[in-house]
């Protein structure tokens, strides 16, 4: 008697979206990293800000086939606590009155061609999509923000077509507090205000959400993200790492992440509406870089990893074993984390999309969760000398066990596949209309 065989339909790879952001601080050393060849990105945010000075990069990018996609920083532009920083260098901040742009400013009424000059830079940059001037929304679905911004999409859509921008698409930067999300009378009239607007993807900034989110509040937001999958878009986070963007994938909860390399891993808008303290005589301007032991889901910078690594068995914890990323271990992760951390965030996310949909969550338990278990117990066991150090090394792993809990109770619930990020590419194919 023989076997019957069933046939089982192609196993479904949806692609994953893996935005790097590129910031306003550190673009050069990006610009190296490309240069060099670690940088395999696919997708790059680009800021208004700084992207004159990102000519070349931006060449290079779009010759190697990636998407650039421009933030207008609409809403860092808009807050008092923000409109002096980096963002004033973006074309159309309002620095000769030296304030932050209002609701009028984003009015077919106004006098300044706010929405042309974006378009004419997207244009002449060669930009594939343009992030819709969007708000910080504190008051979620009751912010006076949001009829305004859902007008602008329409206006960036005529502009982009008028000056020859027909072929560039928009992405919809929602930003609001995590909170909001989860109210699901707020949720329900967020998705009635986008339903229908032109766009391609959904890029959602939460404040007070990021790779640093505490179990409870991931889930309750991941739950709420599902909500959004109505609107028939791809969902992307943005400011989003660690562990936390490694799940949103592989649970099926976002289309796709954004973040910066060993940066912009979450986001806080909670001091946006006051005026920023003056800077200190000697200050220095940039952020520093802290480096993430990946089987801790912590950021540590360069002086608490070497006091790690001067424990008894410390070294071995967290020296990359990676030659090919870090020939030297320890000494060639700390001489060049930008590298390591690149490699590494690539390495994670692409494991994970050469899986099948069906089995990324068992993946991520099998491989991410577990390895971040172990690792994370016996950091916490090492004797640094340093009370404060070692305390952390312990909050760390207390933290993945709460996650590991968590994770266990999301992998009950029902889920879909979502839809894979709409992009376009070095060709020029685009809808540049997004899609209702």
């Amino acid at each position: 008697m023989s076997a019957t065989i069933v046939p089982f339909g192609p196993r479904l790879h949806t692609p994953i979206g893996h935005v790097i952001r590129t910031g306003e601080m550190s673009h050069r050393q990006y610009e190296y990293l490309h240069a060099e060849g670690r940088l395999p990105a696919k997708h790059v945010i680009v800021d208004a800000s700084r992207a004159r000075f990102q000519k070349e990069f931006i060449r290079a990018l779009r010759d190697d086939g990636a998407d650039v996609i421009l933030d207008t920083k609409a809403a860092e532009l808009s807050e008092v606590g923000r409109f002096r920083g980096m963002a004033k260098s973006a074309p159309w901040a309002a620095t000769e009155e030296d304030r932050p742009l209002n609701p009028g400013d984003f009015q077919l009424s106004a006098n300044t061609d706010l929405f042309g000059q974006m378009a004419r830079m997207a244009v002449e940059l060669g930009i594939t999509a343009v992030m819709a001037p969007t708000h910080f929304l504190r008051n979620g679905a009751n912010d006076p923000w949001l009829p305004i911004d859902g007008a602008g999409v329409m206006r960036l859509r005529s502009a982009l077509d008028r000056e020859g921008g027909a072929a560039i698409a928009i992405d919809y930067p929602l930003i609001l507090p995590h909170t909001r999300l989860q109210d699901r009378t707020d949720r329900a009239r967020l998705i009635q205000a986008l339903d229908g607007l032109p766009f391609d993807n959904l890029i959602l900034r939460l404040s007070g959400f990021g790779s640093n989110a505490m179990p409870g509040t991931v889930k309750g937001t991941f739950i709420a993200i599902e909500a959004l999958h109505g609107l028939g878009r791809p969902v992307l986070l943005d400011h989003v790492g660690g562990l936390v963007g490694l799940s949103a994938l592989a649970f099926g909860i976002v289309s796709g992440i954004a973040h910066g390399i060993g940066e912009r891993e979450q986001f806080s808008a909670r001091d946006w509406h006051k005026h920023p303290k003056e800077r200190e005589k000697g200050a220095s301007f940039g952020r520093p870089i802290y480096v993430p032991l990946f089987g801790l889901d912590k950021t540590f910078r360069v002086k608490d990893l070497k006091a790690i690594a001067s424990a008894p068995g410390g070294r071995r914890l967290i020296s990359c074993p990676d030659r090919e990323c870090c020939p030297r271990g320890l000494e060639s992760m700390l001489q060049n984390p930008r590298a390591h951390i690149a490699r590494q965030q690539f390495a994670m996310i692409d494991h994970l999309g050469s899986v099948p949909d069906t089995r990324r969550i068992g993946h991520f338990f099998d491989v991410d969760l577990r390895g971040a278990e172990r690792t994370a117990r016996d950091l916490a066991r090492l004797n640094t000398g340093n009370e404060k150090l070692s305390g952390a090394l312990v909050a760390g792993r207390n933290r993945i066990d709460r996650m590991a809990g968590m994770y266990e109770t999301l992998a009950e619930r029902e889920r879909g596949t979502p839809l894979p990020m709409r992009r376009r590419n070095a060709s020029g194919a685009a809808s540049g209309h997004g899609a209702p």
